[in-house]
């Protein structure tokens, strides 16, 4: 480097738990972002597929590190803050709804969800969190 002899250290770096949430909460962000994706939209490829599962890997390497409690609080942050970013019906139908409620869900509203009839989106969001507060499901590091 012009001259300027380099210099070994021989400390290690460490990241912080503060930082290890972080970056829970980037790959986090990223499988949700392409999940939901995948829900609005109703079609991908398998790199989209292949790409959520490295984040969901990532998630649980660094788990190993920061432990399941901040873990799981740094994925739950990832699910609050994008549930800002989108259409509260779709969300919480994303979010909570079975396999069986997305489907029927995606069906009605077509791709991108541009052909619910008046009130049907805001009705089936309803029924999902109406029997979620009767059966909540435990949504432990699921992203």
């Amino acid at each position: 480097m012009c001259g300027v002899a380099q210099q070994q250290s021989n400390t290690e770096f460490r990241a912080t738990p503060n930082e290890l949430a972080l970056l829970v909460n980037h790959w986090a962000t990223e499988a949700i972002n392409h999940r939901y994706f995948i829900f609005f939209g109703q079609c991908f490829g398998s790199s989209d597929i292949r790409f959520i599962d490295s984040c969901s890997k990532r998630v649980d390497e660094i788990a190993e590190v920061l432990g399941d409690e901040a873990t799981d609080a740094a994925v739950e942050y990832a699910y609050q803050q994008a549930a800002q970013d989108f259409d509260r019906n779709h969300w919480i139908v994303f979010r909570y709804g079975t396999r069986e409620e997305k489907d029927a869900y995606q069906k009605l509203g077509g791709q991108c969800f541009e052909e619910f009839k008046d009130g049907v989106a805001e009705k089936m969001a309803s029924q999902v969190m109406a029997r979620r507060q009767t059966h909540p499901a435990e949504m432990r590091r699921k992203i």
